[in-house]
């Protein structure tokens, strides 16, 4: 990075309905990954030039046609194909990882991970069941399905 250090506002809930969306906001632009956010199928690139004079560029990433032979617990899974076909590439090629996805990039994401929950966690070591209690508590609107 450029030493500047660097904001974020999260949000992830399973207590709620929510767009399943995920934005990040740069100080030029801005990434807009359309719902489901775990298997996007459209990217939304605005990059500003100025303050009046921006440009939107729009990736679509149609998902893989699906039979309907699987029954997946989570909507786009499909998706997961594009991911076993890179790795069949590599594997073809006699590589130990997919140009797409390196093992560094893994190690830096988990790192990324990693550094987010301990800037979350806090100094007491009961944190974890606390936390744990509370999400299995019942909250004010809460239903069952």
């Amino acid at each position: 990075g450029d030493g500047r250090g660097g904001v974020a506002s999260l949000l992830w809930t399973g207590q709620c309905d929510t767009p399943e969306t995920a934005t990040i906001l740069g100080t030029t632009g801005s990434l807009c990954f359309d719902a489901a956010a775990h298997t996007p199928t459209r990217l939304v690139v605005k990059a500003r030039a100025s303050r009046t004079e921006a440009s939107t560029d729009v990736l679509e990433f149609p998902l893989p046609d699906d039979d309907g032979a699987h029954a997946w617990n989570y909507p786009g899974s499909i998706a997961l194909q594009y991911e076993a076909e890179a790795v069949a590439r590599a594997v073809r090629a006699g590589s130990i990882e997919a140009p797409e996805w390196t093992h560094e990039d893994s190690r830096a994401a988990h790192r990324l991970v990693e550094d987010v929950r301990e800037s979350l966690a806090p100094s007491r070591p009961d944190h974890a069941a606390a936390l744990a209690a509370d999400v299995q508590t019942d909250k004010p609107g809460d239903f069952d399905f």
